[in-house]
């Protein structure tokens, strides 16, 4: 409150299909009612993490410089119930994506957000939300940071490690040779045409859970695409960044 941030907030909103939805608000740095503001979704990963009330240096930035931060919680996240949880099993890149569009839908509702300056990031599972997003809600986003994330869970396979491959062939329901369709909507490579949004991309180069082969092809698919895009990759990181240089 001395900053002039006001403490973040749990709100409720509901998806497109009419699930009860609910996430974490930060208002920016001197908000006042009457105003839109250019807003950021930030997305978690897992995809079983949840946003909570607690202290998070990153959208209280975000907020002292201005925008209005949302965290949506959404389907497949912890904290709801099982069932809850659940909802993205065989629907990875689905419904999930649509509970962003939700999100956005309810910051502009609430005259929260400038509808024209929305951004999203995330990392990890965020990541994948994001490239993701970007395909499948390409007229929402005027900008994206992708962090780590998985743009086809098929390639994803091949290199992830063992506990990993068994955990998500799992959550698809099966092999991509048993779920092709179920794999197809989580390979965002063949639908890079559609993108619209500019994306920066960052991976670390020893990831030992999401490849940086993920990063690699979708920086390649864009290319070839001629998207805007920006690239890095980082030495000696694995899954998230530890050398203080490469997390400023």
């Amino acid at each position: 409150e001395s900053l002039g941030l006001r403490d973040p907030e749990a709100v409720r909103f509901r998806g497109k299909d009419g699930t009860a939805l609910a996430g974490i608000l930060y208002r920016p740095l001197g908000s006042k009612s009457a105003a839109r503001y250019p807003a950021v979704i930030w997305a978690h990963g897992g995809p079983e993490g949840q946003d909570t009330l607690t202290f998070s240096p990153w959208p209280l930035f975000l907020a002292q410089e201005g925008y209005v931060v949302l965290q949506p919680n959404f389907r497949g996240s912890t904290g709801y119930g099982e069932r809850f949880r659940n909802l993205n099993v065989e629907d990875s890149g689905g419904g999930e994506i649509e509970d962003i569009g939700a999100a956005v839908k309810y910051l502009v509702e609430q005259g929260l957000a400038d509808p024209k300056r929305v951004a999203i990031g995330g990392g990890s599972h965020g990541g994948t939300v994001v490239a993701n997003a970007v395909v499948k809600l390409p007229d929402l986003f005027a900008a994206a940071i992708d962090l780590y994330g998985v743009a086809d869970r098929a390639l994803f396979l091949q290199y992830t490690n063992r506990n990993s491959k068994i955990r998500w062939e799992t959550k698809m329901g099966g092999t991509p040779e048993e779920k092709i369709e179920v794999y197809r909507k989580a390979n965002v490579l063949a639908d890079v045409a559609r993108i619209r949004t500019p994306i920066l991309i960052l991976h670390g180069e020893e990831d030992p859970q999401v490849p940086p082969q993920e990063s690699a092809q979708f920086a390649a698919a864009l290319r070839q695409a001629g998207k805007t895009y920006v690239y890095y990759t980082y030495p000696h990181e694995g899954h998230g960044f530890t050398d203080r240089e490469h997390r400023l």
